[in-house]
Formats: C-alpha cells, structure tokens, sequence
C-alpha cells in the first residue's frame, strides 16, 4: 500500500442505490390499474410501470415513473448475437490429456 495515500472509511452516500435513502418498493403497478391514471393521461405508451417506494426513516412515501425514452428498430445482425445467443469462439488453448 502506497503511504501517501491516506484510508478513510468510505460515508455512506445518499444515493438512489441505497434503500435508506430511496426507501422500499412496496407496489409496482402497470399502467392502467388503479393509482396510474394520471401518469398514463400524461405519458401514454411511453408509461412502463409506477412504483410507490415508503422511507421509514423520514415515514414518506414516493411515486416514480419508469418511461421508454428511446425505441430502435434493430438491424438483424445485433438480433442474431443476442445476449443469450450462442456463438462460436476460437481457442488457441491446446487440450492437455
């Protein structure tokens, strides 16, 4: 370990990582059902889901929105290597017995 280098214990961020901070998702709805009327009058079909997250720490509840902000039409060699696609590889590795 270099000596220059001082370690401090890394604090712990509030970010939209941590559930302390975020909270809990508790219901996830599709749009349409009940409590996602507004959101779909506002986005439409680019409406994928709305999620109620509770904090217990600051007992608060939040809505979010999960939207499709892009949509591509695929060329057909990405669809052929797909992540799940099983493709040939070469191996300069010899097999040793």
């Amino acid at each position: 370990m270099r000596r220059d280098i001082v370690q401090r214990p890394i604090r712990h961020l509030q970010t939209l990582d941590h559930p302390e901070f975020f909270g809990i998702t508790r219901l996830k709805l599709k749009p349409g059902q009940k409590g996602t009327k507004a959101l779909v009058a506002k986005y439409g079909d680019d409406l994928v889901c709305v999620r109620y997250r509770y904090v217990d720490a600051t007992n608060t509840r939040i809505k979010t929105v999960e939207l499709i902000v892009e949509k591509k039409t695929l060329s057909a060699s990405s669809k052929a290597n797909a992540d799940n696609a099983l493709v040939p590889v070469k191996s300069d590795l010899q097999r040793q017995h």
